[in-house]
């Protein structure tokens, strides 16, 4: 069970405010240590420390964020390109005979739904219809394997070979594509550093938290709101951040008009 599968159940916003009170909680803690470290009050506040860890999780953040929306425009690339060759092999059947144009119509209708049902169900869901979805990529490539070589269409054979083709391989990638996430050693890896700079900054400032407590409320809050829409463009199929599905809609629509 990983970490997505344990946040799946749990809304955004709820995640977002309880790890800000932990990093407020981690703060009070580095203050509260304070009392037992007998140094310098200079040399603690200069905050090289401070900086050099804030600086590390920066870096990180900027880089896992940078890696989540690539991800994200992938998953949009992916689901484009099915829902154009959708509409592309339905626009070929036109060339083929009765009764395979019926047959293949079927077998790409049934795709269709059964491919925005996907996009559309969360992460669970995505996970345990995976033989489903093998058994309607199965039966789209056989159909089409079938009626194709009973047409007499000539060079318009190749055509919906091609278009049935890219369906099969926009379609195994877009799986992939939504599968895959940024791995959960990471993740938690950012979660433990920003911690750690939490009990810092805490460590560092001492009492002068009590003053500072607004600014270090809102840092807390930017921080976590910054690491969880990570989370969120990571998890389409969890948070707010979701794929436009209007493009396999149509092709929903498409196919199911004949």
């Amino acid at each position: 069970m990983t970490l997505l599968h344990h946040l799946n159940a749990v809304p955004l916003w709820v995640v977002t405010l309880a790890f800000a009170m932990v990093l407020m909680l981690s703060m009070a803690i580095g203050r509260w240590l304070r009392r037992f470290v007998s140094v310098d009050p200079a040399t603690v506040g200069s905050g090289q420390l401070v900086v050099g860890a804030v600086s590390l999780l920066s870096l990180l953040v900027g880089f896992t964020f940078s890696l989540a929306l690539n991800r994200h425009d992938e998953r949009r690339n992916l689901l484009l390109e099915e829902a154009n060759a959708i509409r592309a092999l339905h626009r070929s059947l036109v060339h083929v005979e009765e009764p395979g144009r019926t047959e293949i119509g079927d077998a790409l209708e049934g795709y269709a739904r059964g491919r925005l049902a996907f996009v559309q169900s969360n992460l669970f869901d995505q996970e345990a219809q995976q033989g489903v979805r093998s058994v309607e990529r199965e039966r789209l490539n056989q159909v089409v394997a079938e009626v194709v070589p009973r047409s007499h269409t000539g060079v318009n054979q190749a055509q919906i070979l091609v278009a049935a083709t890219r369906i099969l391989d926009a379609g195994t990638r877009m799986e992939m594509a939504m599968l895959s996430h940024v791995p959960a050693r990471v993740v938690l890896v950012i979660y433990m550093l920003s911690t750690g700079s939490a009990l810092l900054i805490g460590l560092s400032l001492g009492g002068h938290l009590r003053q500072l407590w607004l600014a270090a409320a809102i840092w807390s809050v930017l921080l976590s709101i910054a690491l969880f829409t990570i989370v969120d463009l990571d998890a389409p199929h969890w948070g707010s951040i979701r794929l436009d599905t209007g493009p396999l809609e149509v092709a929903v629509r498409t196919t199911a008009g004949g």
